[in-house]
């Protein structure tokens, strides 16, 4: 189970200095020299869970951002306490499937000796994504270089705004559109009596609905 990871700081951040100096760290951050405990922090665009098992014991870590702009999910990473533990791989694959889903674009980058690898170019494919392969990018801890690949899935499927959407419908499938709702002057939602839905204030306010929607 996901549970938001401010829940669990302290335990968190002892399990991660617990792993510093491994390979397992070095696959979590980089490169093999990097020892920086990750903050857990509360800010607008970084989602940051613990795995947590039955018993609410902290099991693995997951951090990423959302790009509002571009609606890109980035910046991953991924920790497993508890190596082979299939509640961090089921939970983990279930975030990532809703997130490809919700969003337009998903990317994420690893070492290339990652043991995850296979399963991450698995997924990739399944979600017709693409794999970008860098030459010799980092070391591991005996100084030999180790290529990384580079993963995105763009969501080809357009979502229509609700200017998209309303400019193309009849009175009828506006007043199913809109029905139960009515925009004041701060274009704030309130409930619409059912019994001011006919058809000339369906017609006004989808005219009212269109200049706000192209006004932004």
């Amino acid at each position: 189970m996901l549970k938001p990871a401010l829940l669990y700081a302290d335990e968190i951040t002892r399990k991660f200095a617990e792993h510093l100096y491994t390979t397992d760290y070095y696959y979590y951050c980089g490169y093999y020299c990097g020892s920086t405990l990750p903050k857990i922090e509360e800010k607008d665009d970084l989602y940051q869970y613990a795995f947590v098992d039955a018993e609410d014991n902290v099991i693995g870590f997951l951090t990423y951002r959302i790009n509002d702009y571009s609606d890109t999910v980035q910046d991953f990473g991924l920790f497993s306490f508890e190596k082979g533990n299939l509640i961090v791989a089921r939970d983990l694959f279930n975030k990532l499937k809703d997130l490809v889903h919700r969003h337009h674009r998903v990317e994420w980058y690893v070492v290339g000796n990652n043991p995850v690898k296979r399963n991450y170019d698995r997924f990739c494919k399944k979600h017709n994504g693409y794999i970008h392969h860098y030459h010799e990018t980092t070391k591991d801890e005996n100084g030999n270089y180790i290529d990384s690949f580079f993963y995105e899935i763009v969501n080809t499927k357009k979502k229509k705004t609700n200017y998209e959407r309303i400019k193309d419908m009849t009175l009828k499938e506006m007043a199913e559109f809109i029905a139960g709702v009515q925009i004041n002057e701060s274009q704030q939602l309130r409930p619409l009596p059912i019994e001011f839905m006919d058809t000339k204030y369906v017609g006004k306010l989808q005219e009212e609905w269109l200049r706000k929607e192209a006004d932004c």
